[in-house]
């Protein structure tokens, strides 16, 4: 039996721990057989093969002994007699055999997964609510456990945020989430959150990439339900208030900085790399270029975060049921055949003091480029830099996939058929993707951080309370709020020595 206090347990046989059998889709995500450990399923394995041995056995002997009464009822030789008779023994005992095995199998299988109606009918105790604040976190090591950021920068944030101006606003202390139902006079239902519970709990799922039962059971207790619905308010809020800044219309509050961007990104360029071996031994891996070929303020590209498939489960609760109607038309519309995966695309423009601005996210069935198309973004810089001079606008710098007629998204030098490139253009070119490596370990870095970008079952479209595209943008978000405290983080070093804005000036509205 649980102690008081502890976190809700699956339905599991209180001898043994196995999990109560029942159909897949009968069941919640925390009590499927999927998720027995390795030990266990192996057990069940074997139980089960040893199952299906004995009866197809035990049902070919049967055979063989209908065969062999046949045979002597019809073969009436008293020496063919005498030794059917003794087959016939012989197939009855391991007729038997094998049906006593199979029972005691059944009844072993039994006793370890089908749990007894009074163990299955028991309460179950849970966590209650624990009125988590940011002052009762224990420590700065327990809180970046919990959310990637110490005490004083979970305070920070938080004022940021404004959840205390809102509650104000609200004539209330406390934040209220409809939960769809009224009472029979009629008046809303609601849940009552204090703002910086809420807070605590929506970065505590963005940054460890729990369930919503894990983070109940082990952080925050109370019924899971109120917090299904916490969390996806918070982001709506947060996506609502922070829109301008982190989407790319963000760029025109960094438009002074772009020389600054300029001079680190050709400062770059133009050094040496270098390995150092064991011997501290330098070799050149990249020479310094003269000069940069254009003018670069910043990176662009695009990643991909694989999401489940919509309508993919069953229409209705039968066996041999059929695949939703609308399957097809949805796994369709987001579904790439280059990657060979179902998921969204987000557009990212990485600054080189190491925050991104985003466009999307949209459905990965496209390409970069219709994304470059969708977002407007060239058109969009190239104006607001209208009143700099031709020759101290700003380009961004991405991959092959963006060459084209563009005025401000530039790429690397392309060879034509018949129109090899030449070594300075080579030199360029190894120069450039070097240069670009910070973007692409940015995105690695918000799966390492931010650890709910990692599981794809934390992005479901095609939900009554769907959520996909704000957890995204917040995701970005907070990982331009870390990079604000630790610095530029996308290479694990500051790749081009600039200093991000301080937190204060990045959430300023």
């Amino acid at each position: 039996m649980l102690s008081s206090g502890m976190a809700r347990q699956p339905t599991r046989r209180i001898s043994n721990g196995a999990v109560r059998r029942a159909a897949k889709r009968q069941r919640s995500s925390n009590s499927r057989g999927m998720h027995l450990s390795a030990a266990e399923i192996g057990t069940r394995q074997v139980l089960q093969r040893r199952w299906a041995f004995d009866i197809v056995s035990g049902g070919q002997t049967l055979c063989d002994l209908s065969v062999s009464i046949f045979l002597r009822s019809h073969i009436p030789v008293p020496q063919f007699t005498a030794a059917i008779d003794q087959i016939i023994d012989m197939l009855t005992l391991q007729a038997v055999a094998y049906l006593v095995q199979t029972q005691q199998w059944l009844r072993l299988d039994s006793d370890l997964y089908d749990i007894p109606l009074q163990e299955y009918l028991q309460n179950r105790e849970f966590r209650p609510r624990q009125h988590l604040r940011i002052d009762n976190i224990e420590s700065d090591l327990h809180a970046r456990k919990m959310t990637r950021f110490n005490l004083h920068q979970l305070r920070r944030i938080y004022d940021c945020f404004g959840l205390d101006d809102y509650c104000r606003s609200m004539n209330t202390d406390f934040i209220r989430v409809y939960t769809g139902h009224d009472n029979q006079r009629g008046v809303p239902c609601c849940y009552r959150f204090h703002p910086e519970e809420l807070f605590l709990y929506s970065l505590t799922k963005i940054a460890k990439g729990n369930t919503s039962d894990d983070n109940v059971d082990h952080y925050f207790g109370g019924a899971y339900s109120r917090w299904c619905l916490g969390f996806p308010w918070f982001l709506y809020y947060v996506d609502e208030r922070y829109k301008d800044i982190l989407g790319f219309q963000g760029l025109q509050r960094r438009v002074a900085e772009f020389p600054r961007f300029q001079a680190a990104i050709e400062s770059y360029l133009m050094r040496d790399r270098t390995y150092v071996d064991l011997e501290n031994n330098e070799t050149v891996v990249v020479d310094g270029l003269p000069q940069a070929p254009f003018p670069i303020i910043g990176l662009i590209d695009a990643s991909l975060y694989q999401t489940c498939v919509c309508y993919s489960g069953p229409h209705g609760d039968y066996a041999n049921a059929p695949r939703r109607p609308e399957y097809a038309l949805f796994q369709r519309a987001i579904f790439t055949g280059w990657k060979k995966r179902h998921g969204m695309k987000i557009l990212t423009i990485y600054l080189p003091d190491g925050t991104s601005y985003v466009f999307g996210p949209n459905s990965m069935r496209r390409n970069d480029n219709y994304q470059l198309t969708w977002s407007g973004l060239d058109e969009f810089v190239d104006n607001i830099q209208l009143h700099l001079r031709p020759n101290d606008r700003g380009n961004f710098l991405g991959d092959l996939i963006f060459s084209g007629a563009l005025a401000r998204i530039r790429s690397y030098y392309r060879a034509l058929p018949g129109n090899p490139l030449t070594p300075f253009e080579r030199r360029v070119n190894q120069a450039l993707k070097s240069m670009r490596q910070p973007i692409e370990k940015n995105y690695a870095m918000n799966s390492c951080v931010m650890k709910i970008c990692a599981d794809k079952n934390a992005f479901k479209l095609a939900k009554n309370n769907n959520y996909c595209v704000e957890l995204l943008r917040i995701v970005h978000l907070m990982i331009n709020i870390y990079i604000c405290f630790n610095g530029d983080q996308g290479s694990s070093v500051n790749t081009f020595g600039l200093t991000p804005q301080r937190l204060e000036d990045y959430l300023r509205l």
